[in-house]
This record gives C-alpha cells, structure tokens and sequence, in this order.
C-alpha cells in the first residue's frame, strides 16, 4: 500500500503533463499568427538556455547561488506570512498577475 501512492502520484503528473501539453497545442492551433508564437517560444527557450550558462559560469557560480538562495528563502517567507498568517487569496492575486501579462499583448499577436 506504501508504494501505491507514489505510483498514483507519478500517473497524476504524467496525466497532467499530458494535459498541459495537450492544452499548448489547442492554443497553438487557434493562434492567427503560429509563427510569431513559435518564435516567441524558441526566444524564450533560447533565453533560458543562456540564462543557465551565464549563471554556471566560474566567476558568477561563487556569488551567484548564495545570493538567489537567499532570495528564495526571503521569498518563501514573504509569501508563506502574507498568504498564511494574514489570510489573503493567492488564487485572486495570480489572476490579477496573469490579467496584467494578458492585457500587455506581445507584439506580433495583436488582431
């Protein structure tokens, strides 16, 4: 029985894996203008390719990681007392946050 959860667990991600993916390509193909969208997503994969090699650099790697680390740990406790301890809805402020991505409009995609 201890080992059926973690297999429940992995069937749950793959299934939404699968989901999300499925979701992308349905977005896709009801996209007018598919290669503005394609090259969006290949500037935005190129972007993080290079992000992770200007971070692994030697130079960088000694400064780097202790510093974003620290950032993480300052945002995990920012966001577990604004959403624990005073109660407020993460759910109405992620909307708000993808509401204000959504209303900027990238440019090549405007109708």
């Amino acid at each position: 029985r201890a080992r059926a959860a973690p297999r429940r667990a992995a069937a749950r991600s793959a299934t939404s894996v699968g989901d999300l993916v499925d979701n992308m390509k349905k977005k896709f193909d009801a996209s007018d203008n598919q290669p503005v969208v394609a090259g969006y997503g290949a500037a935005a994969l190129a972007f993080l390719v290079v992000v992770d090699k200007v971070v692994n650099l030697p130079v960088l790697n000694l400064v780097l990681p202790k510093f974003l680390e620290v950032a993480g740990v300052v945002t995990v406790a920012l966001l577990a007392f604004r959403y624990v301890k005073e109660g407020e809805d993460a759910e109405a402020d992620i909307d708000a946050a993808l509401e204000k991505i959504n209303s900027v409009g990238l440019p090549g995609l405007k109708k």
